[in-house]
C-alpha cells in the first residue's frame, strides 16, 4: 500500500499507479521500507521479470529514503518529513486513519514527544490499488 501526506500533495496530484512514482517530481520525496521483499516479489510476479526489474531500477534512481519500519515510515509521512511512501503495511496506515477519525479534532492521536506533536497535525491517505494489480 502506498500513502501520501494530504497537506503536501493534493489528491488530484497524487500518483494513481506505480508508474507515476517514476516521474521526476517524486525524486527525493518518497520513503521506502527496506524489507519490502513481498511487495518486490509481487510486482515481479505480476509484471514479469523484465518489466518488474526495469521498474525497480528506475524506482531506485528516484533517490528514495530507505527506512526500516512501516510504523516509522507512516509517522514520517504523516509528519511531512516525506511527501509519500512507496510501500507500506496497510494496517499501519489504517490504524493512523482510525486514530484520526476517533480524535475529536480530526488529527492523528500520537502525542509522545516533540516529533509526535508534529505528527498530530498531519494526515495520510492510501493510494487506491489500481485494478490491474488485483
Amino acid at each position: 500500500m502506498t500513502a501520501y501526506n494530504t497537506r503536501l500533495i493534493a489528491s488530484t496530484a497524487a500518483p494513481r499507479a506505480y508508474g507515476d512514482l517514476l516521474e521526476p517530481r517524486w525524486s527525493g520525496q518518497l520513503a521506502f521500507e527496506q524489507t519490502a521483499i513481498e511487495w518486490f516479489a509481487t510486482l515481479l510476479r505480476h509484471w514479469g521479470e523484465d518489466k518488474g526489474l526495469a521498474f525497480m531500477r528506475r524506482l531506485a534512481g528516484q533517490n528514495l529514503k530507505i527506512l526500516n519500519g512501516n510504523t516509522l515510515i507512516t509517522q514520517l509521512v504523516a509528519a511531512g518529513e516525506h511527501a509519500g511512501a512507496v510501500s507500506l503495511n496497510g494496517p499501519r496506515v489504517e490504524l493512523h486513519q482510525a486514530a484520526r477519525r476517533a480524535d475529536q479534532n480530526g488529527l492523528l492521536s500520537i502525542r509522545r514527544s516533540s516529533t509526535s506533536s508534529r505528527l498530530a497535525s498531519r494526515r495520510t491517505r492510501p493510494i487506491p490499488t489500481p485494478p490491474s494489480f488485483i
